[in-house]
């Protein structure tokens, strides 16, 4: 999991430098504001002004959970429900005062069941107020690049400078995934969490109905207000793809999303590179009457568009090796470029000494 987080802070980061080319996707959605992208190189396939600002709603949660796995500490311990979460407008779990729970059940209550009593408990919690915990929401948009991005509450209640864009969500959303606990209960159908003493008392059940409708889907978030309209980030994966769409203020937001993940998925398609000890050969040993045997050391794949030009290959192997040489040994790398791009790079390493 570090690894992964690695991977996608260092792709966060180019995103604040380069742009990325955007294709026509030949659908028209019924949002104000829409984009799909390929997570792997935020591939943008579908734009309809993706980078205007605009209210959000529910969608606010993501950021609220994101905050909470990263900042939480122990999620299993117990906390006291802080006073000013109860009585929450809009979708609630309906706290009691001085109620306890976890911080682990209020995170599956502000994400799978949008609750916004749970929101504010949740802020409290790991913040310490909700004033505190919103300007780390803040500060990780801002370290995602996500520039058009405003907080001001942990729920999506109507405020104002309270915004975002479907760029910026669809940034937060290939975030999320890396991040451990996010996927698990956003493609989550139901959970079970206390209520009143009552271990299993509160059944929370996902507001994302694509979880169930569309194949693949591992879900991520809904939101509305009147004022924010129709709020929707879908995730989905297919054999080895994953796509992400966001619609904002889209009467119709179920059925563009399948479309347009319908169209991701006819667009791209993950290819093998190369498998394990495919790219051997031969190197002789200087000085010595032998050669020793090295091939590339893992199964390297890459997402790319079906409609492609080919692919480059560059191996870098040295013509001869000093000993003493070890299985192992890594002796050169093979790299893989695509319009320009590295998309793919393995070492080279010793797999047998005496061939």
């Amino acid at each position: 999991m570090i690894v992964i987080k690695r991977f996608v802070l260092i792709f966060i980061s180019l995103l604040c430098i380069f742009s990325f080319s955007i294709a026509s996707s030949g659908h028209d959605s019924s949002a104000a504001c829409a984009i799909a992208v390929e997570t792997s190189e935020f591939d943008i396939y579908y734009d309809e002004a993706a980078d205007t600002k605009h209210e959000i709603a529910s969608l606010t949660k993501m950021m609220t959970v994101v905050v909470a796995l990263e900042n939480g500490g122990d999620l299993n311990r117990v906390v006291t429900v802080a006073d000013e979460a109860i009585g929450t407008e809009g979708t609630s779990i309906y706290l009691k005062p001085g109620e306890q729970m976890t911080v682990n059940d209020l995170i599956w209550a502000v994400l799978l069941n949008s609750a916004n009593d749970a929101s504010v408990a949740l802020a409290v919690a790991v913040g310490g107020s909700v004033e505190e915990f919103v300007s780390m929401m803040n500060a990780k948009a801002y370290a995602l690049c996500m520039n058009t991005t405003h907080y001001v509450n942990p729920n999506g209640l109507p405020a104002e400078d309270h915004y975002s864009s479907a760029k910026d969500l669809a940034i937060l959303a290939c975030y999320a995934l890396s991040v451990e606990g996010f996927k698990e209960i956003s493609s989550s159908y139901t959970h079970s969490i206390p209520y009143d003493g009552v271990a299993n008392g509160r059944q929370l059940v996902n507001h994302n109905k694509l979880v169930k409708q569309y194949d693949g889907c591992i879900g991520m978030k809904t939101g509305f207000t009147k004022s924010a309209g129709r709020c929707l980030v879908t995730a989905a994966e297919r054999d080895g793809v994953t796509l992400v769409c966001v619609t904002l203020d889209d009467g119709d937001d179920w059925n563009d999303h399948k479309s347009l993940l319908n169209i991701g998925f006819d667009t791209y398609e993950r290819v093998t590179l190369s498998v394990q000890n495919e790219q051997g050969r031969g190197v002789p040993v200087a000085g010595e009457e032998r050669f020793v045997l090295c091939a590339n050391q893992d199964d390297v794949s890459a997402v790319l568009r079906k409609d492609r030009s080919d692919i480059i290959k560059s191996l870098n192997v040295p013509n001869f090796l000093y000993g003493p040489v070890a299985l192992h040994d890594k002796i050169g790398t093979v790299t893989y470029q695509y319009n320009g791009r590295i998309i793919g790079e393995d070492s080279i390493v010793v797999i047998e000494t005496d061939p």
